[in-house]
């Protein structure tokens, strides 16, 4: 390693120049051309000079993080808004799906009830042609019909037993499987509305409770209005 400073150089003018300070120096009287990493001047350049180096290298690394963390900002930024926008399409397909489905309920409540009647309707004729059948074989048996006349007459009670027995079994399977299939959505949609309304009407208790104490209702008021919320929730209550 060179005892000279690297800083130190001679002008034109044959003058020694420190390059670090940009002044004259004395080499005889400085640790120029000996001990120079002595010198204050070499030492806080030396200082400056690791320090900007350091700089030059971590920039790059901050940088680097500052862009790392930018993209990973704007990527999570782009899956925030595209859950968002699938949340709401969820909200907006609930809404039809909540609309249409109590529609479609409420035709098949209406369906139900017809059946439940047709069915009913069913069972009294079978029961009258069943009775009509045994009402044939006692005027059989006490010869009061002729026998063609009998197995004629038999023969049309079983014909239409069996015509409403393959109905009856029809519409009872319809019945069945579609009850099955509008479970869940009846759940998912009239359970949530009762939940809804339950705590509306118990609201309503708390309110009607009030309105007792503060005096504004008497008690035969209170006792009726009271009696046909607990019924309505209760009613409620058994479809959640």
């Amino acid at each position: 390693m060179s005892a000279v400073c690297p800083a130190l150089y001679r002008d034109e003018k044959g003058r020694f120049i420190c390059e670090y300070s940009g002044s004259v120096v004395d080499p005889a009287l400085m640790p120029c051309m000996s001990d120079f990493a002595s010198c204050p001047i070499f030492m806080r350049h030396k200082e400056e000079g690791e320090a900007a180096v350091a700089v030059e290298k971590e920039t790059p690394e901050a940088a680097e993080v500052v862009v790392e963390t930018t993209y990973k900002t704007v990527e999570l930024l782009d899956r925030l808004s595209a859950i968002e926008s699938e949340i709401l399409k969820l909200d907006s397909f609930w809404s039809t799906y909540e609309k249409e489905a109590n529609e479609t309920l409420d035709k098949w409540s209406e369906i139900r009830e017809e059946v439940l009647l047709r069915l009913s309707s069913i069972d009294r004729m079978v029961q009258s042609l069943l009775d009509e059948d045994k009402e044939l074989d006692s005027l059989r048996k006490l010869g009061l019909i002729e026998e063609p006349t009998y197995l004629k007459e038999k023969e049309e009670i079983k014909s239409k037993l069996d015509a409403l027995e393959e109905e009856r079994k029809r519409l009872a399977e319809y019945l069945e499987r579609i009850e099955k299939e509008a479970e869940a959505h009846y759940r998912r949609v009239r359970v949530v509305a009762a939940k809804a309304d339950i705590g509306r009407l118990k609201l309503s208790l708390m309110k009607l409770d009030q309105l007792l104490e503060t005096g504004e209702i008497d008690q035969r008021t209170y006792d009726r209005l009271r009696a046909e919320i607990k019924k309505e929730i209760e009613k409620l209550e058994k479809l959640v």
